[in-house]
């Protein structure tokens, strides 16, 4: 096996969540989660694999698989831009501490970008600890046994100081790729043992998969729960199906959420979308809509005007943002 202490090399990936208690005068749904880490190399004798790099596969890259958001300013054009990530546990706080605005009236471009940030969002914590405990699956540090490929090595948290013991297993089936990894951490507050962090398939390139992702931290009473499967076309994301569910006992933080997303040239589209969260419910914003409901937004990623359909109400706003008959 090979067993190298080497850390991930720098990503950036953000998320975003809700806080109910306290609204902005602005929708603010970016942040900035640093993982920063530092490469240490490998004794030459340890490291194997082929002559061939192509020959090894690679986790996906999720950095480059990202819905068409543009018109949703806060929520998606910026969310594609470069920033730094943190921890695995600061990047759960940083979702969970961001702040959308919400809005007194039913304003269905406003609606509509809230729910589509925080779709995004969901996906975008998945992504982070996907990319987190893969990132150090190359080729230069494999061993290699017929089919299977296997890393072993430890990458710090800079935002803990502690470091996290991680093993990558892949296993090629022609075109196809099955994906394990296994982690642990001994953090001086908030570690956690040896457990199965992702589960899934993707092909060869990449370019389509499931991946599952569940992180349970104990002394945290931390527990997160997602599934992504998608479908890419030229590093297009052409369908995206999320699930997320992020729980904390502690503090007593709910927060799921559903949605299906599709592109087909200029028209985005995410249906079967729900937000289920105890901070979502009763508070009366949107015009009395509830936002607990099952949702379907739709919209045209150049042209900027869509639909949204929630709560037994539809909505359009046209391409200067402003509610218009639909």
């Amino acid at each position: 096996m090979v067993d190298c202490n080497v850390g991930v090399i720098p990503t950036e990936i953000e998320k975003s969540s809700i806080n109910m208690h306290n609204f902005r005068s602005h929708l603010t749904a970016l942040f900035l989660l640093p993982f920063t880490f530092m490469l240490a190399s490998c004794d030459d004798n340890s490291a194997t694999g082929p002559d061939d790099p192509s020959q090894v596969p690679s986790p996906p890259d999720f950095s480059q698989l990202q819905m068409e958001t543009g018109i949703f300013t806060h929520g998606g054009a910026a969310a594609k831009e470069a920033v730094n990530d943190s921890g695995v546990l600061a990047a759960r706080d940083v979702y969970k501490e961001s702040n959308p605005h919400m809005t007194q009236e039913a304003d269905p471009f406003q609606l509509a970008s809230f729910l589509v940030t925080m779709t995004e969002s969901a996906y975008s914590l998945h992504t982070t600890y996907a990319t987190f405990f893969t990132m150090n699956a190359v080729p230069g540090v494999v061993e290699v046994s017929g089919n299977e490929f296997l890393w072993n090595y430890s990458a710090q948290d800079p935002e803990l100081g502690e470091t996290v013991d991680i093993t990558v297993t892949a296993v090629v089936h022609g075109e196809d790729v099955d994906w394990n990894v296994v982690a642990s951490a001994e953090f001086e507050d908030g570690g956690f043992q040896e457990q199965q962090i992702i589960d899934g398939t993707s092909s060869f390139d990449g370019s389509s998969g499931e991946w599952s992702v569940n992180f349970d931290v104990p002394e945290e009473g931390f527990t997160y729960i997602s599934t992504a499967i998608w479908e890419s076309d030229g590093g297009q994301l052409e369908k995206l199906d999320v699930s997320t569910s992020l729980t904390e006992d502690e503090t007593g933080f709910y927060q799921h959420t559903d949605g299906v997303y599709t592109l087909d040239g200029t028209s985005a589209l995410i249906s079967n979308g729900q937000l289920q969260s105890p901070e979502f419910e009763g508070e009366g914003y949107f015009g009395d809509i509830d936002i607990t409901q099952p949702f379907t937004v739709s919209w045209d990623t150049e042209v900027g005007n869509g639909t949204i359909s929630i709560d037994g109400q539809s909505l359009c706003w046209d391409e200067d943002k402003a509610a218009v008959d639909c």
